[in-house]
């Protein structure tokens, strides 16, 4: 299953007993699982060993550097963002031998493929809202009735909704809470009365 709204680059770290000729690395942050780890050795691409069966630590085929070329299959055995790689670097924290669960890689750097971002989504006015003249917006077609209060929860007014207009409170009542009801629409917010 995919992970909904996905954004930023996987995260990678080396796990406990990682040193020279060794190096165990966990993968997370994915946007859809994940099925494979391949390091770039030379000119070619070896498949990493998965340790466990969490699926998330992987045993790198060549480990006698401390500089490493990577890309990721995810679990439809695609590859992650497009064939996105990562270069990472073993961590200076762990000196010879990482002690801690998860060390984060140094110098992680992503080039290629497609970076995650958010699906570009329409600006959408939130109601209830103050208009022009003073009166409050609220749902179309909302008729019933508003209660404002303060912060603290004191009631300040309760004015009536008709299609989906209030008129006007009184006074300015600064930041109050807002809960409507009425023939199909109910709801609350927070709006600034001036």
């Amino acid at each position: 299953m995919e992970a909904p709204n996905y954004q930023g680059e996987p995260r990678f770290y080396f796990s406990m007993d990682s040193k020279a000729y060794y190096q165990r690395l966990i993968v997370t942050h994915l946007p859809n699982g994940i099925h494979g780890v391949e390091q770039l050795v030379g000119t070619e691409w070896k498949k990493a060993t998965m340790q466990g069966d969490a699926g998330q630590q992987w045993l790198l085929p060549e480990p006698s550097g401390t500089s490493f070329t990577l890309r990721l299959i995810d679990v439809r055995d695609s590859m992650v963002m497009g064939g996105r790689t990562w270069k990472i670097d073993y961590p200076k924290a762990c000196g010879t031998s990482c002690s801690k669960p998860a060390t984060p890689a140094d110098n992680v750097v992503g080039s290629g493929g497609i970076t995650s971002r958010l699906p570009t989504r329409k600006a959408t006015r939130l109601l209830p809202r103050q208009l022009a003249d003073g009166s409050l917006q609220f749902p179309p077609k909302t008729n019933g009735w508003v209660r404002l209060a303060s912060l603290s929860g004191r009631e300040l007014a309760k004015l009536p909704i008709r299609n989906g207009i209030a008129p006007a409170p009184a006074r300015a009542l600064g930041l109050c809470l807002a809960q409507w009801s009425g023939e199909g629409s109910m709801g609350s917010g927070m709006i600034l009365l001036r």
